[in-house]
């Protein structure tokens, strides 16, 4: 019975990969005020990070604790970090942005659209991008992971270069 029921799970899992999610330019997600904000704009940009959080998670909530001490990392490096909330309402989102004083932008994935396009499996999820191609991902925030991350994207984008 145990070798069905993981052939099953592990069936549905390989499924679940699989399946067309909605194109990330064509999901529109909202901030906190509602206002629209296409996902397309959330990818694109030289150095982006995407981080994908719950208020329940507790994981979540300890890297939203951590992140306001690297803001000056973040300018210095030109890096841009948008908090993507997952299924939560907006009302209880913007509690937790009060109460926390979390002083990045928060748009919010409220059906989970750009999650699964984006096959996010778990929170929490950094997403690194850099000119709308995915980079790395991670389940925590490091600055030297960061600068070590977007470092190698520009010596292969400028070995590109010399390659044309």
């Amino acid at each position: 019975m145990k070798k069905k029921n993981f052939a099953f799970f592990f069936f549905l899992a390989i499924a679940a990969a699989t399946i067309g999610f909605a194109e990330p330019s064509t999901i529109i997600l909202n901030d906190l005020t509602g206002i629209a904000v296409p996902a397309e704009s959330l990818l694109s940009g030289e150095r982006k990070i995407l981080f994908f959080w719950a208020s329940w998670c507790h994981f979540c909530r300890r890297e939203l604790e951590n992140l306001p001490a690297h803001r000056e990392f973040m300018a210095k490096h030109g890096i841009d970090l948008i908090a993507v909330n997952v299924g939560e309402p907006t009302a209880a989102v913007s509690r937790y942005k009060e109460r926390s004083g979390f002083p990045y932008p928060i748009v919010l994935d409220s059906q989970g659209t750009l999650s699964d396009s984006l096959s996010i499996l778990g929170i929490p999820t950094f997403v690194y991008f850099s000119k709308g191609k995915e980079l790395e991902r991670t389940n925590y925030f490091s600055p030297v992971q960061a600068s070590q991350i977007f470092k190698i994207e520009e010596k292969r984008e400028q070995k590109e270069v010399k390659r044309k």
